[in-house]
């Protein structure tokens, strides 16, 4: 539900919207905690694939990646990010 506020001041009309209340915190890295939990799913993924040849094909297609060479793509550029963090 959202709630606005119309103010009518003869041929003058303010309409506004109050600010939300947030529940998130100031240090809060959303960015950080979506690269978390994509490490903890690549994890999972390897797991399942096991160690059998064209295992990072059987991870892309766990992951939902439409070649293998999407997923190393999107894998070397998080890992980047994780670790310039």
């Amino acid at each position: 539900m959202v709630q606005i506020t119309i103010n009518i001041n003869g041929d003058e009309v303010d309409v506004s919207q109050p600010e939300p209340k947030s529940s998130f915190r100031k240090d809060m890295d959303v960015k950080k905690a979506m690269d978390k939990i994509a490490l903890a799913y690549i994890k999972e993924a390897s797991e399942m694939a096991g160690e059998a040849y064209g295992k990072r094909s059987r991870v892309a297609e766990i992951l939902g990646f439409p070649t293998y060479q999407a997923y190393t793509y999107w894998e070397q550029a998080l890992k980047k990010r994780a670790a310039s963090r």
